[in-house]
């Protein structure tokens, strides 16, 4: 997903979905593993 986000131009979209999931599942430990890990990718692509 995050490819199609910046090749339309939506990155900050990305942003706030990441962060939206972050919040309303803050809970649920290797959820937050899985979005870290997409984090660093973004930064590593």
């Amino acid at each position: 997903m995050l490819k199609i986000y910046q090749e339309t131009g939506r990155l900050e979209q990305w942003r706030t979905l990441i962060q939206t999931l972050r919040t309303a599942h803050k809970a649920k430990r290797r959820l937050m593993e899985v979005l870290d890990l997409l984090e660093n990718k973004r930064i590593i692509d």
